[in-house]
């Protein structure tokens, strides 16, 4: 495994997130705090992958890396659940990559990561906490 690949990897994993992110918003435009959170979401997916892209092509590479496709839904706990997912992904991926900024002594690298990083475990957070207001009603009223 090479950083270039990791990096490649970490590039697709956002742009697609944002992606997702989009048309989870449309999907559940009624609740308007999802729609809302979710295009806020996806614009910061596109802005770190946004930073990201001139350091990915100083650290050539392709990507190889295989990540499990969670589909989204029209049902709102499994979308809330698929994107809290691929946002804990995301985070783990940008973990692997500051680890390896720090190891390299990369300053732009590490900035871009640690912030990253930060990002997406506090969205990841909000959609936690999300699927905690909203599991009790949906798994339990029938």
């Amino acid at each position: 495994m090479k950083l270039g690949n990791l990096l490649e990897h970490l590039l697709t994993l956002e742009r697609s997130l944002g992606a997702d992110l989009r048309t989870a918003s449309e999907r559940h435009a009624g609740d308007h705090d999802v729609y809302h959170q979710c295009r806020v979401f996806a614009r910061s997916a596109d802005a770190r992958a946004e930073r990201l892209e001139p350091l990915a092509q100083l650290h050539e590479g392709s990507d190889e890396w295989k990540s499990p496709i969670v589909e989204g839904s029209d049902d709102l706990l499994e979308e809330l659940r698929a994107l809290a997912l691929r946002l804990r992904g995301v985070v783990l991926t940008w973990t692997m990559a500051e680890q390896a900024a720090k190891a390299l002594r990369d300053p732009e690298l590490l900035a871009c990561a640690s912030e990253s990083v930060s990002d997406a475990a506090n969205e990841a957070d909000w959609f936690l906490t999300r699927i905690k207001t909203a599991a009790p009603q949906a798994l339990t009223i029938e």
